[in-house]
């Protein structure tokens, strides 16, 4: 658990099914704690930054990132990184999107679909999983609709690698694909070289490019 911090607050984004806990987010707005400080108007333009963990129940670290991210931004001052991160953005952190999956420790959710092909509006190209969305997608869409992420990051486990968009086509770079290439790239740029060298190149890959998926 962590104290109550002044600029963090709990959104309860909802519950995934009866038997299973709410999913929620935690969303520090140092700007909020600054204005009130300060009594000062509150600047409400800054981007926000997304951290979803544990879309499969079977990948745990990406709870434990989750989480240990928030406990690093209660304590800023030993933190120094993050204060001044959130100088610029607003940062929304998810640490378990899946909770049937965790609490089971498997990939898939309790009625058995992947989330991480679940974020569709139409059928899979490569067949799988369709529609209807899942509750948890569900509520995903509906806090992204609420306040749109500039960025989001979701941690998964497995590969030691960043996957930047799009995947779902093969050799169809988009428009902005070296801003997605740099943003990948500045990810990685504290891994030491054995890091790098478990995933090329670098370490960092356009998702597509190592598989196609649709609704990730």
């Amino acid at each position: 658990t962590v104290d109550p911090c002044p600029y963090m607050s709990i959104i309860e984004m909802g519950a995934s099914s009866s038997s299973c806990p709410d999913i929620w987010a935690v969303r520090i707005q140092w700007e909020l704690y600054r204005a009130k400080e300060e009594k000062d108007e509150v600047c409400l333009d800054k981007p926000l930054v997304q951290l979803v963990g544990c879309l499969h129940g079977d990948e745990t670290s990406g709870v434990h990132l989750a989480i240990r991210m928030i406990e690093e931004c209660a304590d800023l001052e030993h933190y120094p990184e993050w204060w001044a991160l959130l100088q610029h953005v607003d940062v929304d952190i998810i640490p378990c999107l899946n909770p049937s999956g965790l609490a089971k420790r498997t990939r898939r959710n309790l009625a058995g679909r992947d989330l991480n092909r679940d974020f569709t509006l139409t059928a899979s190209p490569y067949g799988g999983d369709h529609n209807p969305v899942q509750k948890e997608t569900q509520l995903m869409m509906r806090h992204c609709i609420a306040r749109p992420p500039l960025l989001c990051a979701h941690l998964h486990g497995g590969a030691t690698v960043v996957c930047f968009p799009y995947d779902w086509e093969q050799g169809q770079p988009c428009n902005e694909h070296l801003l997605f290439q740099h943003l990948a790239q500045s990810w990685t740029a504290s891994w030491t070289t054995e890091q790098k060298r478990a995933f090329p190149p670098h370490g960092v890959i356009q998702a597509a490019e190592w598989y196609p998926v649709w609704g990730s």
